[in-house]
């Protein structure tokens, strides 16, 4: 804790100096808008130091109102029923230096492209935050298909289902406040599910790999179903790609990319088609 008090000192003193040095440069020179660093690495930097030491933890809110601000913002600056503009408003609210947890626009390729190459139509996303690969991933499904979206924080619940309304797919897309392991019954028998054509984990690190093992348990996965990890080279999940490194029941391709809305820190997504080698599994 003292450790995060230090760091959180130290970034509010290095924003505070370089606005300083903006004020003293001839108009027009340089703005907070062409700086990454310090004003969105920064913020990203004491993001991820709450998500270790803070609030984050075990919230899953940065705690400062800003989850709650992203459906606001979208209400007001996107016409309704524009899935679109509604992840492009959201990009620039994180852009512009309020940090969000979001896939973000650069690794959000990577999806879209596993999204066009497999053609998906029974989806699970396990960490919804504010909504915003809910509206990336529901806009890009064919009619009649469907994504459920699993988020533990009821707050952000209420605010992921407010962004995907607004975005004109919430017949598309069902928000579910949980974890895995407390709607499976709800997915199974009030949903109907069988098996998921592509798992998106974008939610606590530590759950990765014990959220997986958790849907070959259920046999939520078949031959062939996809399973996308953000965030595996930062903040990390080690024992998650271990695992996937090790395994003969799934081929991994490894996407080097950037964290979500920064240009300098390297991150890692892992996407993975279930082969399972043992006899059993499901096919369809």
């Amino acid at each position: 804790m003292a450790l995060f008090r230090i760091a959180l000192l130290l970034g509010l003193l290095a924003v505070a100096a370089t606005g300083a040095c903006l004020h003293l440069l001839p108009p027009g020179t340089i703005s907070w808008s062409t700086l990454e660093f310090p004003r969105n690495t920064i913020s990203m930097m004491l993001h991820y130091a709450a998500a270790k030491y803070g609030h984050l933890r075990t919230t899953g809110q940065v705690g400062d109102g800003r989850e709650a601000s992203v459906l606001a913002h979208v209400q007001k600056t996107v016409p309704a029923g524009n899935a679109e503009s509604v992840l492009k408003a959201i990009d620039e609210l994180a852009w512009g230096g309020t940090f969000l947890m979001n896939v973000g626009p650069e690794k959000g390729l990577i999806l879209d492209e596993v999204i066009r190459s497999n053609k998906p139509c029974m989806v699970l996303e396990i960490g919804s935050y504010v909504g915003y690969s809910a509206v990336r991933i529901g806009s890009q499904l064919a009619p009649g298909c469907k994504l459920y979206s699993i988020e533990f924080n009821a707050d952000n619940a209420e605010v992921a289902r407010g962004v995907v309304k607004h975005a004109g797919l919430d017949q598309t897309v069902e928000v579910i406040t949980g974890t895995l392991q407390s709607v499976t019954e709800v997915l199974h028998k009030e949903k109907g599910v069988s098996t998921f054509d592509l798992v998106f984990l974008d939610h606590f690190k530590k759950y990765y790999l014990g959220d997986l093992k958790l849907l070959l348990h259920e046999e939520f996965l078949k031959t062939g179903s996809i399973v996308v990890a953000d965030n595996v080279g930062y903040p990390g999940v080690p024992d998650y790609l271990e695992y996937m490194e090790k395994t003969s029941d799934f081929e991994t391709a490894r996407h080097e990319t950037k964290l979500e809305y920064s240009k300098t820190v390297p991150d890692l997504m892992l996407v993975s088609s279930y082969k399972p080698q043992s006899l059993g599994h499901r096919t369809s």
